[in-house]
């Protein structure tokens, strides 16, 4: 089947990376990653696209750039853009993660980092970045290629600082802990408030700020207390 006989208005892969700016290799990667409207194969190795796969692209990129989302979160919004929900929703639902997860200090950092980048930024080597990754304290994407967002930038930002302070590496282990209580949390919020959040009578920004103003009291009486204890031991030798 040759392009005229789909329509003249489809598209080469390189053609849509002509258009969007963005790599052919991008352009795959988003594929993998269930962002674009799937193409027309033609054969092993040809394919068409449908023009609104540029606009999708360029949706993506600006909520990267712009707004910080993660890969997982900007999925969610296509999702409903193609499901046909009204626009005004999907706005709504831009602000919300924006401000759940946007981070405007960082703005103009690139929000697709390979391992190597992601190495050389932080000071890591990459056999430490694997093993933050066992630790969940990393979550790239990508079947093929990994690709890290911001997150994993200021996470392994973050620990190559404790480590400079004097944390293990052997230490870290207690933060995959951490990552198992948060999934835990989610699941449970998932299944207490889910409908709640998708009928408009619990704001999940709202939520998600009452549960991190609890662990922050938790964290804060935790701390307080083993600095006390520290403090009075001391004060007895």
């Amino acid at each position: 089947m040759g392009k005229s006989k789909m329509g003249s208005n489809m598209l080469k892969i390189s053609e849509v990376s002509s258009a969007s700016g963005v790599s052919v290799q991008t352009i795959h990667y988003y594929l993998r990653e269930g962002l674009l409207t799937s193409p027309v194969k033609t054969a092993r190795n040809m394919a068409y696209y449908h023009p609104v796969v540029v606009d999708e692209i360029r949706m993506i990129k600006e909520l990267q750039d712009k707004r910080y989302l993660p890969i997982a979160v900007i999925k969610t919004i296509l999702q409903a853009r193609r499901e046909g929900q009204e626009l005004d929703h999907i706005e709504e639902m831009h602000s919300l993660f924006q401000q759940v997860f946007c981070y405007p200090e960082e703005e103009g950092e690139s929000a697709d980092l390979s391992e190597a980048e992601v190495a050389a930024a932080t000071g890591l080597d990459e056999a430490a970045l694997r093993y933050l990754e066992e630790l969940r304290i990393l979550n790239p994407a990508g079947k093929g290629g990994k690709h890290y967002d911001k997150s994993d930038l200021r996470a392994a930002g973050i620990v190559k600082k404790l480590l400079g302070l004097g944390l293990t590496p052997q230490d870290l282990v207690i933060y995959r802990q951490f990552a198992e209580f948060i999934n835990s949390e989610v699941k449970t919020v998932r299944c207490r408030f889910l409908q709640r959040i998708h009928d408009g009578s619990i704001s999940l920004t709202e939520l998600i700020g009452i549960l991190n103003d609890l662990k922050k009291q938790i964290a804060y009486k935790s701390f307080r207390r083993a600095l006390f204890e520290s403090w009075r031991e001391g004060g007895e030798e």
